[in-house]
């Protein structure tokens, strides 16, 4: 624009009667004021009246001070500073005059100065509400990204070009160990990353700062050396088109980890005995058949009087006899065997370059430390097979299959003395736990033969009385000590768990072919005459003789000598007791020959 077009537009504003300064004051996009040296308003334009909401008429020879508080920052002290000739500028807020609104204003105080003498001021105010407002939100939107970041599950490094520490959150000081003072400038690849680990973290380094997609898992070292299962994720840092560096995001997954290692450890372990399963063990068999160590021997085991425990004493017992043998098994075999509990009561051993000398010295270690194994209510014991792969075109299934054939063999051949030998380790715990004991069982023995011998019993029924005297309470084995050697009477709670032992004694000496021909005696001597006995209430000669002759010889015998439960009342009281029951708890013929031959 030339100089003479200008002073043309300005004088004919001149001639308009529009001064320029007059033009730009009302004009600008600012709210302005104008005030005198006694700091009244003078002037506005209509910007400032939009702004504030006021009119001019309104406001005209006001105090500013009026207008706004004085926590505001348009004071009576800053408009004196202007008038002092000071060019004041600040930010400050105002509430808007019709609805209370916050308008974020910058104030600009300039003093107006005619011939050197300060007349009064202008106030320019701008209105910058949305603008602030804005960066109110980027502020919110920076404090929910450091928030984000600060307080992330996942630790979170931002790292520059070269791979140094720049800044770490809290989760990262958490899983590595180390602070933001203690990293910081630092390598991250040589802080966190073992031997190991190096180049493969530097190789995820390089693939970051090119922006390339890293996902995967790995081990990191933290500050105490621990190693940590980690996912690490990571990418560039772009600013502006430009990467400045680049961040890595861990999770720490040392929890999943272990899950994981535990529903594998399930997978391929017994969760009864902690040794391999089946399914673990077949696996195995496959394996080891593809290598070479011949010869591979296999053993199977079976457990002896699994089932007759179980019975007796419920299936938790049966789990403490299985983990004892599993406790045998471990012990008797070396590292290098793999041991499976194969079914309910087989166990199976693999044993690799093994001879069948040497698997058999194998099983006989096993059978003497279960002999030698202390255990409650009964011995431990189980029957073992074995086979052995010599060449390897023998079909492994063809070795287990004789294996099982040879334990199926010695298990039947052993079957009478397993059955005894289980018997007998049961009636050997009943007199460690019951006050009576072996004594009683003696002295009941020598009575009931004679008995027996008096009344005319044959051989074989003389036999029978003799060892149902040894063993008519077997049954107790299963009854708490605390109810067996109680002091003083039983509760009615606690005879009912009493009379239990008969049944219970029938179901050990029928699992026995040796004792089975007295299990029904067993079962009936507590039964009397009158039918008022258990657990049947069978009567008179429908209860079998040989448990009357028990039945009698027992009461007298615990008359005579007491329990922890009654006081003995010596012979000849028994003896008067045994005659005053005859006919209703005793046979009556059989009582008076056994009264008759003991006066």
């Amino acid at each position: 624009m030339s100089e003479e077009y200008r002073a043309s537009v300005f004088n004919k504003s001149v001639a308009l009667g529009d001064n320029p300064f007059e033009l730009l004051f009302r004009h600008l996009p600012d709210a302005i004021i104008q005030f005198d040296a006694e700091e009244r308003i003078v002037d506005v334009n209509s910007k400032f009246t939009e702004l504030f909401g006021y009119t001019f008429d309104e406001i005209k020879g006001r105090r500013i001070d009026e207008l706004f508080s004085k926590n505001q920052n348009i004071s009576d002290s800053v408009i004196k500073s202007i008038l002092q000739g000071e060019s004041l500028f600040s930010e400050t807020v105002v509430k808007d005059r019709e609805n209370g609104k916050l308008i974020y204003i910058l104030f600009r105080g300039i003093p107006i100065v005619i011939d050197n003498v300060i007349t009064g001021g202008f106030g320019i105010y701008l209105d910058v509400t949305e603008s602030r407002r804005k960066e109110e939100k980027v502020k919110q939107q920076q404090k929910i990204l450091f928030s984000l970041f600060n307080d992330s599950p996942d630790a979170i490094v931002y790292l520059d070009r070269k791979g140094n520490v720049i800044n770490i959150n809290n989760q990262f000081t958490k899983i590595f160990g180390y602070t933001l003072k203690e990293c910081k400038g630092k390598n991250l690849d040589n802080l966190i990353a073992n031997e190991k680990y190096i180049n493969e973290a530097r190789h995820i380094s390089e693939r970051a700062i090119e922006n390339k997609i890293v996902d995967l898992e790995t081990y990191r070292l933290s500050k105490d050396g621990k190693i940590i299962p980690v996912v690490v994720r990571g990418g560039s840092t772009i600013v502006d088109n430009e990467i400045i560096g680049f961040y890595g995001i861990y999770t720490d997954i040392t929890e999943r980890k272990k899950a994981e290692e535990k529903i594998r450890y399930l997978s391929f372990h017994d969760k009864l005995t902690g040794l391999y399963n089946r399914a673990y063990f077949e696996e195995e068999l496959e394996r080891i058949d593809k290598s070479r160590q011949l010869p591979i021997s296999i053993i199977i085991g079976d457990v002896n009087g699994l089932k007759l425990i179980n019975d007796i004493f419920g299936h938790h017992q049966g789990d403490i006899l299985l983990q004892k043998i599993a406790f045998v098994l471990q012990k008797a075999c070396r590292k290098e065997d793999s041991i499976a509990r194969w079914g309910g009561d087989e166990f199976a051993i693999l044993l690799p370059n093994t001879s069948e000398e040497n698997v058999k010295e194998i099983c006989q270690r096993i059978t003497y430390m279960c002999s030698q194994e202390k255990s409650d209510p009964m011995s431990i014991s189980i029957s073992l097979g074995s086979a052995t792969k010599k060449n390897a075109n023998e079909s492994f299934f063809k070795v287990i299959k004789w294996a099982e054939e040879k334990m199926y063999r010695n298990k039947f051949l052993k079957s009478n003395s397993t059955r005894n030998s289980i018997v007998a380790s049961l009636q050997k715990s009943l007199f460690e736990k019951n006050y009576e004991g072996r004594e009683h069982a003696d002295r009941m023995k020598r009575l009931a033969i004679a008995l027996g011998e008096k009344i005319g019993l044959s051989q074989e029924e003389i036999t029978a009385v003799g060892i149902l005297a040894i063993l008519h309470d077997i049954g107790k084995i299963v009854i708490s000590e605390k109810i067996l050697n109680k002091p003083g009477p039983l509760t009615n709670d606690e005879w009912k768990e009493m009379k239990k032992h008969s049944e219970i004694g029938y179901r050990i000496t029928r699992s026995s072919r040796e004792l089975e021909h007295i299990a029904e005696y067993v079962l009936y001597h507590h039964e009397r005459w009158d039918g008022k006995g258990y657990p049947k209430g069978l009567k008179g000669e429908s209860i079998p003789k040989i448990s009357r002759i028990i039945a009698i010889v027992d009461a007298y015998d615990v008359m005579s000598y007491g329990t922890n439960y009654k006081e003995a009342i010596g012979h000849e009281k028994a003896l008067k007791e045994i005659e005053n029951c005859a006919g209703t708890q005793f046979d009556p013929e059989i009582a008076k020959v056994f009264i008759d031959m003991n006066k």
